[in-house]
């Protein structure tokens, strides 16, 4: 499912998907909307958080471990994963359509990124993670929106 960003309230008040996918620029909305998925993971007793930046070099069969891992400490975990280009190449792609295939339990995925043009969001992986979950979508608050806002 695909959503902009101010419907991510009402979305929640249903109850989390397993998955999530934020894109945008507004860097400050995108912390609002992790923020509140964060506070309902936890009133969910999603109590672990596991973070991970993908970066030149990193190894994507962390994710695949970490996510298949059991906790130490929690029932249920959030797992969180922050893809700052918004390209993950070819072995991020596969694992990010992997995990969006076989989701493990009590395991919430939250993916991070930055704004994804129209190339990037016909991508498999984005197509994957929205299939199986939500895609948030944040726009610039407009200036005729900023006395609301």
């Amino acid at each position: 499912m695909q959503i902009k960003s101010d419907q991510l309230e009402n979305t929640l008040t249903s109850g989390l998907s397993p998955v999530y996918l934020i894109t945008g620029d507004e860097q400050f909305l995108i912390e609002e909307c992790c923020v509140a998925i964060r506070e309902k993971a936890k009133l969910e007793n999603y109590l672990e958080r596991t973070v991970m930046t993908v970066e030149r070099g990193f190894d994507w069969d962390r994710i695949r471990s970490e996510s298949h891992s059991l906790s130490l400490f929690a029932q249920r975990r959030l797992l969180e994963i922050h893809l700052p280009t918004g390209k993950p190449g070819d072995a991020g792609a596969k694992c990010l359509v992997d995990l969006s295939q076989h989701l493990p339990q009590d395991t919430l995925i939250l993916v991070i990124t930055s704004k994804l043009d129209s190339h990037n969001k016909q991508a498999k992986w984005v197509k994957a993670l929205a299939t199986a979950g939500v895609m948030v979508t944040v726009y610039p608050v407009e200036a005729r929106a900023l006395p609301s806002w």
